[in-house]
């Protein structure tokens, strides 16, 4: 009778271990890939329970990004640059050089966001007088986040 009970237990441990990896599998899938269709998922704290629940078990749905600006949006002299990186595909940027070319700023969208979403930052810093240095990533979305990195950096003469 005892030894059932410990079977019982055994049993129970390693289905909760095999549906909680699933579980982090689908989550991880969801969050390293976007979806062609759907809504981003709401934040966790504007969501009923029935829907904690699906997504718990679902995942998160992330659609993929997309912003059609060109760099002509930002101002006249900016220029598109593609960065070879050795394989099919490349890293695009855009530069916008400012009239005094001492100071650069290094501009990176975060996760699961586009371009667009850092134009009113790189107009700022071109009213400035920064040269600015869009990094437009790929694995990003349309090249995407809500993480915003700024890397401002003096250039050495």
């Amino acid at each position: 009778m005892l030894r059932g009970f410990f079977i019982g237990i055994i049993c129970v441990v390693l289905v909760s271990f095999v549906v909680l990896n699933v579980s982090a599998y689908k989550h991880a899938n969801a969050m390293l890939f976007f979806s062609d269709h759907g809504v981003t998922t709401l934040k966790p704290e504007r969501l009923s329970l029935t829907q904690k629940i699906d997504v718990l078990f679902s995942g998160i749905n992330i659609p993929r990004p997309s912003a059609n600006l060109s760099s002509s949006a930002l101002h006249s002299n900016c220029k598109n640059i593609k960065i070879a990186n050795g394989g099919k595909s490349s890293l695009g940027a855009w530069y916008c050089p400012s009239n005094h070319q001492k100071n650069l700023v290094i501009l990176f969208h975060g996760y699961v966001m586009d371009k667009s979403s850092l134009i009113e930052e790189a107009k700022f810093f071109l009213q400035s007088d920064y040269s600015v240095f869009w990094l437009i990533l790929e694995v990003h979305g349309s090249h995407l986040s809500h993480i915003l990195q700024l890397v401002i950096m003096k250039r050495m003469m």
